[in-house]
């Protein structure tokens, strides 16, 4: 399994990042809007974990980068900003 984890707090990113290694999951990381969409774009995920606030923009403008593809990852919104 291949996850994006779109995260712009460092220290949350290596500790989700090293759990899931330890569970044998390939996750490569984007701490950026700009970050996550060039990796959208250049590579294929089964899942995205989504962060909504992001120095450069709303973590949702990745959600419509994702519908106008033909991509299919899953993706959950993890995110300390209430909806």
């Amino acid at each position: 399994m291949k996850i994006l984890l779109v995260e712009d707090n460092a220290e949350l990113t290596e500790n989700v990042v090293r759990y899931l290694e330890q569970e044998g999951i390939l996750c490569e990381t984007a701490s950026t809007l700009f970050e996550a969409e060039d990796k959208l774009l250049s590579y294929s995920y089964d899942c995205v974990l989504l962060d909504l606030m992001l120095p450069d923009g709303d973590g949702l403008q990745v959600l419509k980068l994702i519908k106008s593809t033909k991509q299919t990852p899953n993706v959950l919104i993890i995110s300390a900003k209430g909806l």
